[in-house]
């Protein structure tokens, strides 16, 4: 078979060339003592015409199918992966046939998925999830599905990465398990301890696809999460000021709470401090009512002497065994020292 050639864009016979002579379209200065170096770029050439005759969908399936299985299972390779490639290529030149060839692949790949997955009942990693890409991408280079091949407006290796998290969402029970191990150790991360990052994100990575983000599977999980953490962190934030007693931060929190009608969260940590501060004091045996003035004095000089307030600190020392009663020191802050030691 002749090879064409192409020498210096110009197409010329790679056979005894006839002249070393440069072509007139060559510029520059001529070296007389170094010879002319020639560039040589083959043309390959067309890929054998589709045969009618031959049923190139059950040639490709037939070579493709057990290759398929070899990658899945981790078998030793027992297949010519140029015979599959060519075969592939061959089905793919009708669309029509490539499309059902991939389909049959994707339903293929899918038994093989959905095995992995029980994988993860026992422990929540991220090895099937690598694994799949793994295998996947060794398939598309074996089934030549370069990124111009695209079924139903999407390449072969975004179906590919789709299977496992649609095969994921079909067992829910495994769903729920890994989404609570994801949330664990988001909550563990948050909390400071120790994660492996890379493995959250690995994890998190299998709930991709169009059912989670149309069910919003994971957003309500991680919502709930983020709000019971910022809720424990504004609990102990609140506490902190009320021991340390920042009156400036206790006065401007409250003033920003009423202007955005957010005092029912002051109201809550309020509750949760006196209780939590009011036991301790019983167990060391100090007095509840120096607890009760400081508490007092704060709700009436940085809380505006808030009703709703008043009311929950009632009701918090009431819970504690200590009778409220409003004294007339407590109604004049400034006659007295603002925060007595009650420790």
């Amino acid at each position: 078979m002749k090879i064409r050639t192409f020498f210096h864009g110009s197409e010329s016979a790679m056979v005894n060339p006839q002249s070393t002579r440069c072509s007139t379209s060559f510029s520059g200065p001529i070296n007389k003592k170094t010879a002319l170096q020639r560039v040589f770029k083959i043309a390959i050439p067309e890929w054998t015409k589709v045969d009618l005759k031959i049923n190139y969908l059950d040639n490709a399936w037939g070579k493709l199918k057990p290759a398929i299985r070899s990658i899945f299972l981790d078998e030793p390779q027992c297949f010519i992966s140029i015979d599959i490639f060519n075969a592939v290529h061959l089905a793919w030149k009708d669309s029509k046939v490539g499309a059902t060839l991939y389909d049959m692949i994707l339903e293929e790949c899918g038994t093989f998925i959905s095995a992995d997955l029980q994988s993860l009942e026992g422990k929540c990693n991220d090895d099937p999830s690598l694994d799949n890409c793994r295998k996947m991408e060794y398939l598309c280079t074996l089934a030549g599905s370069e990124a111009h091949q695209r079924v139903r407006e999407s390449s072969f290796w975004e179906l590919g990465l789709e299977l496992f998290p649609t095969r994921l969402c079909l067992a829910s029970q495994l769903c729920d398990k890994v989404l609570s191990n994801i949330v664990v150790l988001i909550r563990d991360q948050r909390s400071g301890k120790s994660v492996d990052v890379s493995l959250l994100k690995n994890i998190m990575a299998m709930f991709r696809g169009d059912f989670f983000y149309a069910t919003r599977f994971f957003e309500k999980p991680f919502v709930e999460c983020a709000a019971e953490f910022y809720a424990a962190e504004a609990v102990q934030g609140f506490e902190e000021m009320m021991d340390k007693r920042f009156r400036e931060d206790l006065h401007r929190m409250y003033d920003l709470f009423s202007e955005t009608n957010l005092l029912g969260h002051i109201n809550n940590a309020l509750s949760c401090y006196i209780l939590k501060t009011g036991k301790k004091v019983l167990a060391e045996g100090s007095s509840l009512q120096e607890f009760k003035d400081s508490v007092d004095r704060i709700c009436i000089s940085h809380f505006c002497e808030d009703v709703v307030l008043e009311k929950t600190v009632e009701q918090c020392f009431k819970d504690l065994g200590l009778t409220w009663k409003v004294s007339k020191i407590s109604r004049f802050p400034f006659s007295c020292p603002l925060f007595p030691p009650w420790k």
